[in-house]
C-alpha cells in the first residue's frame, strides 16, 4: 500500500460524485477499474492542515500549563486530537423557558416572581410563583461568588433559574439551580471529570481548541463512511462539542470506535506489509529430514501438533520474517513443536534464542529437551541471572563464534555482551511476561530473524484480533492421548482440611502435591487473606508435620528457587508451599494435586494455568480452589465454571467477559493496547468490521493518504513501537 499525497483542494460537496462500497462490491455507473475509483476517491478528499493541527500539543492551547497537562497525560490526552474526542456525559439544553405547571423531570429554564427568600441555616432558599405554579430552589455550600448573586435578588424582583427539576410531595424543586435576572439561551454540557479537572475546564480547553481548528479532512476513507453510514468528522465533532440541538451521540460513538480499531488494524497490516519487505534467512527442510526429527522423540505428535508444525516449518522457508503465535492450552505440548523447529534451524548452521520469563522455567527446559537436542547432535546451553561470571563469558564466546546452536534463557538473552553470530530464529515463551522493549531487544541480537511467540494462557478470539493482528495464528487444541481431564473442587475454608487429608494419601502412594498462596507474607492492606511463609511454619508443624514440604516464592534469590525447584522434581519434597512463581511452566510428572488458598484473589484463566501444574502425565490428577470467607458471590461463581469445565479456551471466553481484555493478558500493563474508546468485549463486531474494511483496502491496494498515514503512526507509534509502521 503505496502512500499517496494529492495537492488538491475540496470540499464535501464533491462526495455525490464518488462510488462507494457496499459490502465487498463497488457499485458505480460506469465499468472502471477499482484501484482507479479508489485513486479518485483519495485525491477528491485530500485536503487541509487539519490533521497536523489535531496532533498539535494541548499546550499551545491558550491557559493550559504543565500542571493541567500533567494530569491530562496520565489519563492518555496529549494532543487536540484526543482532547476533542472526549465524549460528553451530558447535555442540558435551556433553549425556552417553560411553565411551572407544564413542569416535568428533568432540565428547564423557569421565570417567577420571588415570592420568599431566606438565608435558612443549612441552605438558601427562593420561593418562586411564575402565576401558574410555584417552584422552590434550595442552594448548599454556597460560594462568595454565588452568595453575591443570591443577596443581590430581592423579594418581589424578577428572576430566572435553570436547572435539574424534581418532584418533591406536591412541590417542584431545583437543587443549585443558575439564577440570572434576565433569560438567555443556552446550552450546557458535561463532561466527565479527566486527571481531578472538572467539566468545565476540559470544556475550555475544547472551545478554545474549536476557536483555531482549520477546516477539517475526513481521515476515514469515503468507501467506508458510506458503507458503514457514520457521519462525516466536521459533522460529528461539532454536533458533539458545539451543538445547536441534541445530538445523535450513538452514532458518533460508534464512528470513534470504529476508528479506534481501524486505525489499529491498518497499523497491523503496514507492519505485515512492511514485515514481507525484510529479508530473513530461508531455512529449508524436507519431509524426511522432519520425520527423522519426530521419531527421535519419546512419544508421537498429536494431529494438532503436527498442524502447527507443518504452518511453522511453511513459515521458515520463506525469505521474509515469520511472525506467529503458536497457542496451546496446558500440556499441550507446545514445547516438543518448537523444539523440532528449533533443531531444524540448528541443523542448518543457524542459531536459535530461546527466552522464557523464570529461571526456573528456563532449567525445566534445558533439563528435558538437552537428551533431544543431544541426540539430533545439536549444542544447546542455558544463561540465566545467577549464571556465574566465568560460565557467562565462556558461553558468550562461544555463542559468537556459533559454536552454540540454541541458547536457552531469561531476560539475560538480550543484555549487552551477548551477541549471535548467525542467529536465524527467536523462541519467546509467555511474551506477555516481558515488556515490548524487551521483545524487540531480542529479536535485534540477529538480523530479521523469524519470530514465534508461545502462549500457555488461551486467549479470546478477539482479544487475539487486537492484540495480535501483527501475526500469524496457530492453535494446538487437542491434548496427548492418555491425558485426563483434573477432577476440580471447590471446599469452603472449614472444609480445608479434608483437601490436606487428600494430599498426605497421595504422598503414601508416592505422588507429590502443591499448595499455592496469593502473598508471600502477611500484609495489612489484604486482610483475611493467607500467605507462604506462615502458612508453610504452620503446615509444617501440623498437618504435614511428616513429609517433606519446601517453600518457593518471588522474593528468593535465584540459587535458592533453583535449589528447591530442583529438590521438587526430583522428588526429594513431598509438598510445595508456593505463590504464583509456579504458574508458567512448572512441569513436575508426579504431582498430581493442587491446592488454591484464597483462590477469588485470582483471575479464572490464572486459576486455570495453575491447575495445570497437575495435567502432566497419565496419572489421574486433582484441585482444590478454597475461597476465602469474605469471597463475593461472582468470584465463587468464577471457580464454580473452573470445576466444571476443563477447556482452557471456553474458560478463557468466560474470563474475558467477566474481566475484560486487560486482566487476561495483562496489556494494559505492558501498554499493547491503547484503547480509549473501545471495549473489545462490546465492539467484537465492530473489531471485525474494521479488520474486513482493511483487508479489502489491502485487496484492491488502496492508496493510503499523507494525512491518514500521519494519523496512523501518531495514534499507535507509541504502542506499537516493537515494530515500524510508517
Amino acid at each position: 500500500m503505496k502512500l499517496v499525497g494529492r495537492s488538491r483542494d475540496s470540499s464535501h460537496s464533491n462526495i455525490n460524485k464518488l462510488p462507494y462500497i457496499e459490502g465487498s462490491i463497488f457499485k458505480y455507473s460506469r465499468r472502471e477499474d477499482v484501484s482507479a475509483l479508489m485513486k479518485r476517491e483519495t485525491e477528491i478528499l485530500h485536503t487541509s492542515d487539519y490533521i497536523k493541527w489535531a496532533f498539535t500539543p494541548l499546550t499551545e492551547i491558550k491557559g493550559i500549563g504543565k500542571v493541567i497537562l500533567d494530569k491530562l497525560s496520565k489519563n492518555r490526552i496529549e494532543v487536540i486530537y484526543d482532547v476533542l474526542n472526549v465524549i460528553p456525559t451530558k447535555y442540558d439544553f435551556y433553549l425556552h423557558l417553560t411553565p411551572i405547571e407544564q413542569l416535568d423531570e428533568g432540565t428547564h429554564a423557569v421565570r417567577g416572581k420571588v415570592l420568599v427568600r431566606e438565608n435558612r441555616r443549612i441552605y438558601f432558599f427562593l420561593k418562586i410563583d411564575d402565576g401558574t405554579g410555584f417552584l422552590s430552589c434550595k442552594w448548599f455550600n454556597i460560594t462568595p461568588f454565588l452568595r453575591k448573586i443570591l443577596y443581590s435578588i430581592k423579594v418581589g424582583d424578577e428572576a430566572v433559574v435553570s436547572g435539574k427539576v424534581s418532584h418533591f410531595g406536591i412541590f417542584w424543586e431545583m437543587h443549585h439551580p443558575l439564577i440570572a435576572k434576565e433569560f438567555k439561551k443556552r446550552i450546557d454540557i458535561t463532561y466527565p471529570v479527566i486527571g481531578g479537572l472538572e467539566s468545565r475546564r476540559i470544556s475550555k480547553a475544547i472551545r478554545d481548541a474549536f476557536s483555531e481548528a482549520p477546516p477539517f479532512f475526513d481521515y476515514l476513507p469515503y468507501f467506508i463512511i458510506r458503507k458503514r453510514k457514520f457521519p462525516f468528522l466536521s459533522e460529528m465533532l461539532r454536533n458533539i462539542h458545539l451543538p445547536k440541538t441534541p445530538p445523535e451521540i450513538g452514532s458518533y460513538k460508534k464512528r470513534l470506535r470504529y476508528e479506534e480499531l481501524f486505525l489499529l488494524n491498518l497499523a497491523y497490516q503496514r507492519m505485515k506489509q512492511e514485515n514481507k519487505e525484510k529479508k530473513a534467512i530461508t531455512i529449508n527442510i524436507n519431509d524426511k529430514v522432519l520425520q527423522i526429527l519426530e521419531s527421535k522423540l519419546p512419544f508421537k505428535l498429536t494431529h494438532a501438533q503436527q498442524r502447527s508444525l507443518k504452518e511453522i516449518i511453511s513459515d521458515l522457508k520463506k525469505d521474509y520474517p515469520m511472525m506467529r503465535l503458536l497457542q496451546g492450552d496446558v500440556g499441550s505440548g507446545k514445547t516438543a513443536v518448537v523444539a523440532i523447529a528449533a533443531v531444524c534451524a540448528a541443523k542448518k548452521g543457524y542459531q536459535v534464542s530461546f527466552m522464557v520469563p523464570t529461571e526456573v522455567l528456563a532449567a525445566q527446559h534445558y533439563e528435558k529437551l538437552l537428551p533431544f537436542f543431544s541426540s539430533c547432535n545439536v549444542n544447546c546451553e542455558i544463561l540465566v541471572g545467577s549464571t556465574p561470571k566465568r560460565k557467562r563469558e565462556e558461553i558468550s564466546s562461544l555463542l559468537s563464534q556459533g559454536k552454540i546452536n540454541i541458547l536457552i534463557g531469561t531476560h539475560t538473552l538480550f543484555q549487552e555482551g551477548i551477541s549471535f553470530k548467525n542467529m536465524a530464529l527467536t523462541i519467546i515463551d509467555e511474551q506477555h511476561k516481558f515488556g515490548v522493549e524487551q521483545r524487540n531487544r531480542l529479536m535485534k541480537k540477529g538480523i530479521a530473524p523469524h519470530t514465534l511467540i508461545l502462549s500457555a494462557t488461551p486467549i479470546p478470539r478477539t482479544l487475539c484480533l487486537a492484540v495480535y493482528g501483527d501475526m500469524d495464528i496457530s492453535i494446538i487444541d487437542e491434548l496427548p492421548p492418555g491425558r485426563k481431564s483434573v477432577k476440580s473442587y471447590m471446599l469452603t475454608k472449614k472444609r480445608r482440611k479434608e483437601a490436606y487429608g487428600f494430599v498426605l494419601e497421595e504422598v503414601k502412594k508416592g505422588r507429590q502435591a502443591y499448595v499455592v498462596y496469593p502473598l508471600i507474607s502477611e500484609s495489612e492492606n489484604v486482610p483475611n487473606v493467607d500467605a507462604a511463609e506462615e502458612m508453610y511454619k504452620k503446615l509444617k508443624e501440623t498437618y504435614f508435620e511428616n513429609i517433606r514440604l519446601g517453600l518457593l516464592h518471588g522474593d528468593m534469590n535465584s540459587d535458592e528457587k533453583m535449589k528447591v525447584s530442583g529438590l521438587f522434581r526430583k522428588g526429594k519434597i513431598d509438598v510445595l508451599i508456593s505463590t504464583t512463581v509456579i504458574e508458567v511452566g512448572v512441569d513436575v510428572e508426579n504431582a498430581t494435586t493442587i491446592i488454591v488458598e484464597n483462590a477469588e484473589k485470582f483471575g479464572l484463566a490464572q486459576l486455570h494455568q495453575l491447575r495445570g501444574r497437575v495435567r502432566r502425565s497419565k496419572h489421574q490428577s486433582y484441585s482444590y480452589f478454597i475461597p476465602g470467607d469474605n469471597a463475593s458471590l461472582l468470584a465463587r461463581r468464577r471457580i464454580s465454571y473452573l470445576c466444571s469445565i476443563d477447556d482452557g479456551f471456553k474458560l478463557a471466553e468466560i474470563d474475558f467477559h467477566l474481566r475484560g481484555a486487560g486482566d487476561i493478558l495483562g496489556v494494559r500493563q505492558h501498554g499493547i493496547l491503547n484503547l480509549v474508546h473501545t471495549d473489545l468485549i462490546r465492539d467484537s463486531i465492530i473489531l471485525k468490521q474494521a479488520k474486513k474494511d482493511v483487508e479489502i483496502m489491502t485487496k484492491y491496494n488502496y492508496p493510503i493518504s499523507e494525512e491518514l498515514m500521519y494519523i496512523l503512526k501518531k495514534k499507535w507509534e507509541k504502542s506499537l513501537c516493537y515494530l515500524s509502521i510508517g
